[in-house]
């Protein structure tokens, strides 16, 4: 019982600090790395947000399109999950 509260609690200040540096400025190559890391822990939540701030940083992007299609998709979004990836795909000149 007392190390799960604690496993707990420190999960519940590493996302304080999570939510404090989705504030903070920065590249969309940081937010992609993310996004990346998060989607590996399958922290969903988590990629989603990253991979929509590095996308709205690098609109011409295709691989960020990408991967915020992944993350849409496992949050049960298909429909925005395609709308990405119909994007990406006109970006990167695919058919």
């Amino acid at each position: 019982e007392q190390s799960e509260y604690q496993r707990l609690l420190h999960m519940k200040d590493g996302w304080l600090a999570l939510m404090k540096s989705f504030r903070l400025p920065a590249p969309a190559s940081v937010w992609k790395q993310l996004g990346e890391r998060a989607l590996e822990r399958h922290d969903n939540w988590i990629a989603l947000c990253a991979f929509h701030r590095a996308a709205s940083i690098n609109k011409s992007d295709p691989s960020l399109w990408r991967c915020l299609a992944a993350a849409q998709k496992r949050m049960g979004r298909f429909d925005e999950s395609m709308n990405s990836m119909l994007r990406s795909n006109k970006l990167s000149g695919s058919k």
